[in-house]
């Protein structure tokens, strides 16, 4: 089978395309690592990986320049909470339940279990563990670039004042 070469200028297009998405690329993991202080280039590409309190990570992977995967590992509850509020979607685990039944959107009240719901956006779930030490894994889908800034400096300011919750913003559908 032969292959026709490519136009010249087509080539050009393609190459300068390449070269904007790889620019805007940097420029979202700059903003990214510096919303989450201690973030560091993880092996995959774009990916970002912060340590959090008590030995557990976030791993912040950006996805084609305009959307984020947020993944938590043992991280505390409380700045898991701020991860899922701040990160657009407040209150958007509503299939927690407490020990005594009742349906919450706090993890903290939560029973320790692994919950789930489908992502807005594509076929993927967004899933949530809450565990019996007080951390909880997460791992949130396509979340805008500007919403995941913001998940990441609330879950930052509770690192830095320890267990306390963030105020969830009051227009949470940012992007």
């Amino acid at each position: 089978m032969t292959t026709c070469p490519a136009h010249p200028t087509l080539t050009g297009l393609i190459a300068a395309w390449e070269a904007c998405r790889e620019e805007t690329d940097r420029a979202g993991l700059a903003a990214l690592a510096t919303a989450m202080p201690g973030a560091a280039p993880g092996i995959a590409p774009a990916t970002l990986l912060a340590p959090a309190p008590g030995g557990g990570r976030i791993t912040i992977r950006l996805e084609r320049g305009f959307s984020v995967t947020l993944t938590a590992e043992r991280v505390p509850v409380a700045a898991v909470q701020a991860l899922v509020d701040h990160g657009g979607r407040p209150g958007w685990f509503g299939c927690l339940v407490t020990t005594s039944g009742e349906y919450t959107e706090r993890l903290a009240d939560a029973d320790p279990d692994e919950y789930g719901e489908p992502s807005p956006y594509d076929g993927r779930e967004d899933t949530v563990r809450v565990r019996l030490d007080g951390t909880a894994d997460l791992r949130l889908h396509r979340i805008g670039l500007r919403a995941a800034v913001g998940a990441l400096q609330a879950s930052a300011r509770v690192f830095a004042a320890g267990t306390a919750t963030v105020p969830v913003p009051a227009a949470p559908g940012r992007s």
